[in-house]
């Protein structure tokens, strides 16, 4: 970067706390808290397979199946394939990172382990929670893996459907304070879910003295952007369509505020 950002630049990143995924909020609302979660995930599942769905609820996944674009025009599938790339070849080194440094790390932070906390996603112990996220990074990293039709757009998806079936739980039950910590796993916390698998997760590499290249770092960045638009489409509506490593240094900045 040629100049450092200044703490008070990350203020502009301070209205996303209010901000949260609408579409898939309406999409729960409608489908998982009606006929139960795991019926409607298996129907998500079975919409993006291709499958016979019920009438009843053909017309609620085929529109939020729609509002998806798997191919924005910045997108650039030569340096997602880069950034991928840097994820299969980081290997056994790249998960001890995932795992220990970044997971590990991003569970000090008051605001994103607050949400599991609320909806006691932890009981179980953190070693469930850490091999659901390391599989869901294996899956969204394979060969193709968000391209229509393929397990990491399924995935994405599933994941957006259970963050908002916890948020709207987590509102039913009265006690989250939205003036004070934002919506519940809000526009924030998912970009702020970004910073740990680009910028802490390069560190974590560096620091295991594992060389990185330049363009595998650039495409590191366009594939959580692009990750990041189709599980959370308002990242375009906030300026993060095609961003780079210079706006995840000033949400860094930010989390470290916070």
């Amino acid at each position: 970067m040629q100049q450092k950002p200044l703490l008070s630049d990350a203020d502009q990143f301070i209205p996303l706390l209010y901000q949260h995924d609408n579409c898939c909020d309406m999409l729960v609302e409608q489908l998982h808290l009606k006929i139960g979660f795991s019926k409607g995930q298996q129907l998500l599942k079975d919409a993006l397979a291709g499958k016979s769905i019920e009438a009843a609820y053909k017309p609620l996944l085929t529109n939020f199946i729609s509002s998806l674009d798997l191919a924005p025009s910045w997108l650039d599938w030569t340096k997602i394939e880069e950034g991928i790339g840097l994820s299969q070849r980081s290997g056994l080194s790249g998960l001890i990172v995932l795992r220990d440094y970044v997971l590990m790390g991003g569970y000090e932070s008051s605001a994103i382990n607050k949400p599991l906390i609320f909806t006691g996603a932890l009981k179980k112990g953190a070693v469930k929670r850490l091999t659901e996220t390391v599989t869901f990074w294996v899956d969204i990293t394979g060969n193709n893996a968000l391209k229509k039709g393929n397990i990491g757009i399924e995935a994405i998806l599933l994941t957006r459907c259970i963050h908002s079936y916890a948020r709207l739980n987590i509102i039913k039950h009265g006690h989250w304070q939205i003036e004070k910590w934002g919506v519940p796993l809000n526009t924030w916390d998912m970009l702020a879910t970004n910073l740990g698998f680009s910028l802490v997760y390069l560190t974590g590499l560096k620091l295991m003295k594992f060389n990185v290249l330049k363009s595998e770092i650039e495409g590191l960045f366009h594939f959580l952007i692009h990750w990041h638009s189709i599980r959370y489409p308002l990242a375009i509506t906030t300026g993060f369509g095609g961003a780079s490593y210079q706006s995840f240094i000033l949400l860094d900045n930010d989390t470290k505020r916070r």
